[in-house]
């Protein structure tokens, strides 16, 4: 399918003002916030697309799980930004099957100036794998890095394998104290909030 089809239709605004490389990730996750509110999308595939003799170029897809909007949405690398097209299954349905991209896109971007979401997150952390000088303990709770840890108060017990094969008769037990960390992470959703925490307990 080329661009001079009726089919493939080029969104014409700017989003020049969007530093894609920060905020790229965060303005696709609140348009298809705003398309799941507004016309029941319950999910959507991401394609990253190769160049092919008809469209020869790189770009990614997006295809949404929807009655009412069966468009797809191309992005394509443009210098410093993107451009933005809507495939439309039938020609007369191009208003129908644009406007609702178009809408979340420009809702998307007014978000973009939303603080970012705090989220308070929980992990328990533990060891592997055998421990020299045998079972450690954390003798009291901590402030770190603005996580607060503390210890379990019950041992916890796991069959631990002793080659690489492992067997019923094969294993050992395991002890050991682990921790439970709490903290706060910022992210526009919980997704990139984790990565946060996931970084800060590392």
């Amino acid at each position: 399918m080329d661009f001079g089809q009726a089919s493939r239709v080029r969104l014409n605004f700017d989003l020049a003002d969007v530093d894609w490389a920060t905020s790229g990730d965060r303005l696709m996750d609140y348009m298809f916030a705003v398309l799941t509110r507004d016309h029941h999308v319950v999910g959507y595939t991401y394609h990253q697309v190769m160049p092919t003799p008809d469209l020869p170029y790189w770009h990614m897809r997006y295809d949404t799980d929807s009655v009412s909007l069966s468009s797809c949405l191309l992005v394509f690398p443009d210098g410093a930004g993107y451009r933005f097209f809507v495939d439309v299954p039938e020609e007369n349905s191009i208003v129908s099957q644009t406007q609702p991209w178009i809408d979340a896109l420009v809702e998307a971007r007014e978000r973009l100036s939303e603080p970012r979401q705090v989220f308070n997150w929980h992990a328990i952390v533990g060891v592997v794998g055998p421990q020299p000088g045998g079972v450690q303990v954390l003798t009291a709770p901590a402030a770190v890095g603005g996580m607060q840890v503390q210890r379990a108060t019950n041992q916890f017990r796991e069959a631990e394998g002793r080659t690489a094969f492992p067997s019923l008769s094969g294993f050992s037990v395991g002890h050991s104290y682990p921790v439970f960390v709490e903290g706060r992470s910022m992210g526009f959703d919980w997704a990139e909030a984790a990565l946060h925490a996931a970084a800060a307990c590392s």
